[in-house]
């Protein structure tokens, strides 16, 4: 009994409103229109497809590591995750040249490839002796593969350390830009309240930038659908 009291108390029907009937908001107060004895709500989802909501809870556990997989759909980074983690799951999404690349990418897509090239040379010449020792035990044959060692280098690498966001702290200022001593502090010796802005902020970025498709998302899949309307809830958006 309880549970069918709740399924009644917690359903939803949309009706048809007249345009002709619309009044302006009174004081902020949506006006209400009476609908008439015979009107009939919509069937199924009217909403879907038209709506899509997310929300940036309150970062209560901020500065700690992200726990589980990231859901493609969500934005760069999670409630809990560091800085670093968000800056660079933005990246991923928005400005990693490997996917979908164009010609504004290909001189960093070149760089790696020279990068890789010469870091398997030096592989090569720093396993020859270990292979040559394997040698001696009559392996390889003459028909049989011969080991290689190679990488495989991706853009995003360069920003998986714990190290990858510091902050630039201008310590003792001078006259000649050129001597000025700059102190950059670890991502977790810098304010949380700073942080958190920073992070919603490229949470609202990333929301922003995968709704109009921008940067590396426009050669994502053009299959994806994206809703018309986007709201976005905050939570205690104010930093503290």
């Amino acid at each position: 009994m309880y549970e069918w009291l709740v399924r009644v108390f917690h359903s939803r029907q949309l009706y048809p409103l007249d345009p002709a009937k619309a009044a302006d908001p009174v004081r902020g107060q949506a006006a209400l229109q009476e609908l008439p004895s015979n009107c009939l709500p919509y069937e199924g989802e009217q909403l879907k497809g038209l709506v899509r909501i997310h929300d940036i809870p309150e970062q209560r556990g901020f500065g700690e590591e992200a726990e589980g997989e990231e859901d493609d759909d969500a934005p760069a980074g999670s409630p809990g995750s560091k800085l670093s983690d968000q800056l660079r799951s933005y990246y991923s999404k928005h400005l990693d040249p490997a996917k979908g690349p164009d010609a504004n990418d290909l001189g960093a897509l070149q760089a790696i490839e020279a990068a890789q090239d010469a870091f398997d040379q030096k592989l090569t010449e720093s396993f020859a002796a270990a292979f040559s020792e394997v040698e001696e035990m009559s392996y390889p044959s003459v028909t049989d593969p011969k080991p290689k060692v190679s990488t495989r280098l991706k853009a995003i690498d360069g920003l998986n350390h714990s190290s990858a966001v510091t902050f630039v702290v201008d310590v003792a200022p001078t006259e000649s830009e050129d001597m000025v001593p700059l102190l950059r502090l670890p991502e977790n010796n810098n304010g949380l309240g700073y942080q958190n802005l920073i992070s919603m902020i490229f949470r609202l970025m990333s929301f922003r930038d995968s709704w109009m498709r921008v940067g590396e998302a426009a050669n994502a899949n053009d299959d994806v659908q994206y809703e018309p309307l986007h709201l976005v809830l905050v939570e205690e958006p104010q930093p503290y």
